[in-house]
């Protein structure tokens, strides 16, 4: 056995000799079992959520069972309520033509009837009138023949006395003369007396008749007004039939209403009924998918032995085989202004690529965008999609060997909104609650995390969110080492550890213990800004990097050396109009929009080869498309006849550029300029002080190209629109923030999309940019590398690069 052993180690040694890339091939296999090992451990998480994920969803679907239950039996219940109120407005036209038909025929009826008797009482009352005026005339009379009466009594009063007199004076023969004259006196009078009586009752009579002819005179007045009234009823019968008709052309629409609502509700009806058919379908597959799932989970645990059985039997090969190890080493470049130590200080692109070299977040970003687990493994949110739970890798080690918990995570999101460093990227956290109350000095903590146990936490948001997980995977939120930050270092738990060499040289090291898996490279030399990086590349000195300069696309991919590729990604270039500086450029839309028209685009598709889109608004088509707009096409003479309609008059107009010679953007921007005999200014900076505020500051137009941070609609935008962000240069447009403030909150996909449609619409009018292209990404890498790429977001992955030979 022993003579076997040692034969056959002889015979593996002798095999090594014959094939010096053994060494390398053994490790390539070991880090990729490892890596295949973190991916299965990262599966398995992921289905154990999903599982979890579905066996709520089935419960919900079985509350939500009883709840269209419920709808259906309420439904039933109004449907039936409906049909009694259209059967009541039904009764009620019904009684309301019968009163309408009444009324019209007896109202008018009686109105008549009463119009006849008040006439006929007003003749009554003129006859009256005039028989009483009769009888006053006539008891005037008999007062004339009562003062005859008395006249005459007193004549006869006088010649009594008279003949009384002479009576006397006569003597014994007047005496019956004297009696005579004494009863023609008492006659007299008498006569006087019931003159005097009749006088008095006329006088009565007369007072009375005056009575009568007064109230006759009031009667003839009230009758009068109630033969006006009458005809005033009319009137208002009138009215009220118009009202009763009024009423029964109202009911009339109830009831097509009730008719249309009943239809409506047996929808509805039908609806739900399908609802609790596909709810039962639902529940039913997800119990399949449980059971799936469960397959798929058995599957991986043997997966996940066999790999680790895997990763044994190659260390064992490698023990036996005892091949001296040579480091692997690389050399890299990138074009940018300056490395940082902090991940929340880093802005420029390939910054950020390159953290993502050296630190992880809580969550990643595939190629495609995609969302998968990096220290937290998996995550749950609440009911109200507000409060998200997140469970976190019990296995993340720091650079410097501290095992990553659960504070380190609270004192990162901290150093990040501190309100003593104020942080450019401090708004990706903002919708966190309490995050700005803490960077304002206002709490003495996030109010919105808290630590559940070493391996949880909870983060609470201020409202629903959909992109929110994509920002928990920018690059600017990585976990650093609290207690490695409290002290001013920033070491993070990346692929790489990073060593600054010089200003211009980082190197990375491969970091062993990193949870993701080993990298392939041992060591990688990063280097910024090389002058004479284009004869370098093409004498093979760099291993792979990313190439933004066109000319030498086509070289390289005729070369032997490289191959080179090209990957979508969500970028737009531009050239913003800096709103900080108040000048006729920023006041008048129509200059902007002249110098769009004039600006042409085709050519930049020209200059990209092809491997670029034309910019016809803000967002990338991956993030959304972006055919539905009109964008500003290549147009001279409408550029033109803009200029001529705006307040323009020959102002000077400044353009920010980098020392040495002009890129291909600025220069196809002068020849735009100059179409439209506007007169351009150059504002030469030192490529390192280009973002500067100092810099930027002394320019009207300002050329950038703007990468997706996750990929999330607001993510995007929120930096290029806000006005209190370093990147918008002051640019600030109410109706856009409202919208954005609007659309982040929608959660359903289609209106989420339909929404940033508008915006993009309503920024593409306002026109804030030279809108100019959407490019590529391309990599080019020596042949005997492969995976060697990069994401949608122009993202490296230096650790899944790997030599062959």
């Amino acid at each position: 056995m022993l003579g076997r052993k040692k034969r056959s180690t002889s015979i593996v040694e002798k095999k090594h000799r014959d094939h010096p890339s053994v060494d390398l091939l053994l490790s390539n296999q070991s880090n990729s079992s490892h890596k295949l090992l973190v991916r299965i451990n990262n599966t398995i998480s992921m289905v154990n959520g999903l599982i979890n994920i579905i066996r709520t969803i089935a419960s919900e679907i079985e509350s939500l069972d009883e709840d269209i239950l419920n709808v259906s039996t309420e439904m039933n219940q109004y449907t039936a309520l409906a049909e009694e109120v259209k059967a009541s407005v039904s009764q009620i036209e019904e009684v309301s033509e019968s009163i309408s038909k009444e009324a019209n025929q007896k109202g008018s009826s009686i109105i008549d009837a009463s119009v006849s008797n008040m006439e006929t009482i007003m003749t009554s009352v003129q006859d009256t009138a005039k028989i009483i005026q009769n009888l006053n005339v006539h008891i005037l009379k008999i007062d004339d023949m009562v003062a005859m009466i008395k006249e005459i009594s007193e004549q006869t009063n006088l010649l009594s006395l008279n003949a009384r007199i002479e009576a006397a004076r006569a003597g014994e023969a007047g005496k019956g003369f004297g009696v005579v004259a004494s009863e023609i006196n008492k006659l007299a009078d008498q006569s006087a007396s019931a003159a005097d009586h009749i006088e008095d009752i006329s006088k009565e009579i007369l007072k009375n008749i005056n009575v009568v002819i007064s109230a006759s005179d009031d009667s003839e007045h009230k009758v009068q007004e109630g033969l006006e009234k009458t005809h005033d009823l009319r009137n208002v019968l009138g009215d009220i039939l118009n009202s009763i008709k009024k009423y029964d052309d109202i009911s009339s629409e109830i009831s097509k209403a009730i008719d249309h609502q009943i239809d409506s509700l047996m929808e509805v009806s039908s609806a739900v009924d399908s609802i609790t058919q596909a709810s039962s379908n639902i529940i039913g597959t997800s119990q399949t998918v449980i059971m799936n799932s469960n397959d798929v989970q058995n599957s991986l645990k043997w997966l996940e032995t066999s790999s680790d059985q895997g990763i044994q039997i190659n260390q064992a090969l490698k023990e036996v085989i005892n091949a001296p190890h040579e480091d692997i080493v690389c050399k890299t470049h990138i074009a940018g202004s300056s490395f940082v130590d902090d991940p929340a200080s880093g802005i420029e692109l390939t910054t950020l690529g390159l953290l993502k070299n050296s630190h992880a977040c809580l969550l990643g970003v595939g190629d495609n965008g995609d969302i998968y687990p990096m220290i937290a493994k998996s995550w749950r949110p609440s009911k109200d999609f507000k409060t998200w739970t997140f469970t976190l890798r019990n296995d993340v080690y720091f650079h410097n060997g501290d095992l990553l918990k659960a504070d380190d995570v609270l004192y990162s999101f901290e150093k990040v909104l501190d309100p003593k460093d104020k942080k450019s990227n401090a708004w990706i956290l903002f919708d966190l609650e309490g995050a700005q109350d803490y960077q304002l000095g206002n709490r003495s903590h996030i109010s919105g995390i808290k630590k559940i146990n070493d391996y949880q936490i909870e983060i609470k948001l201020k409202y629903v969110y959909s992109g929110f997980l994509m920002n928990l995977a920018f690059a600017s939120l990585a976990i650093l080492n609290k207690k490695a930050l409290e002290k001013g270092h920033y070491i993070g738990c990346g692929p790489f550890i990073p060593e600054p060499i010089n200003a211009d040289e980082i190197k990375l090291k491969r970091f062993d213990q990193y949870f993701g898996g080993a990298a392939y490279l041992d060591e990688i030399h990063v280097i910024k800004n090389d002058p004479n990086f284009k004869e370098q590349l093409l004498e093979g000195k760099y291993d792979f990097a990313e190439i933004n300069d066109r000319s030498i696309i086509k070289t390289l991919r005729e070369s032997n050396l490289y191959k080179v590729d090209s990957f979508n990604q969500l970028a737009t270039e531009y050239a913003l109009f800096n709103f900080n500086r108040k000048n006729i450029f920023t006041e008048d839309v129509k200059i902007r929009q002249a110098i769009n028209y004039a600006f042409d685009n085709q050519k930049m598709i020209d200059y990209y080869e092809g491997a670029a889109t034309i910019c016809k608004g803000p967002f990338p088509p991956n993030i959304l498309n972006n055919e539905y707009l009109p964008g500003y096409n290549y147009n001279l003479d409408k550029a033109k006849k803009l200029l001529e309609e705006s307040s323009y008059n020959n102002q000077t107009i400044k353009l920010l550029v980098r020392e040495g010679d002009l890129n291909y953007v600025s220069k196809e921007i002068i020849n735009s300029l100059n179409a439209l005999n506007i007169p351009v200014e150059l504002v030469r900076v030192p490529g390192y002080d280009y973002f500067k505020a100092t810099s930027t500051a002394k320019a009207d137009l300002v050329t950038l190209s703007w990468k997706a941070d996750t990929g999330d609609y607001d993510n995007f935008l929120t930096p290029l629109f806000s006005p209190t962000s370093d990147f918008s240069f002051g640019y600030d447009n109410q109706v856009v923030l409202d919208m954005m403030t609007q659309a982040k909150q929608l959660i359903h996909p289609k209106e989420k999309e339909k929404a940033y449609e508008k915006i993009q619409n309503e920024i593409l009018n306002d026109c804030p940019w030279i809108f100019i292209a959407h490019p590529q990404s391309t990599f080019a890498y020596k042949k005997n590398f492969e995976n060697a790429r990069l994401n949608v977001l122009g993202h490296p992955s230096y650790d899944l690069i790997m030599k062959t030979q």
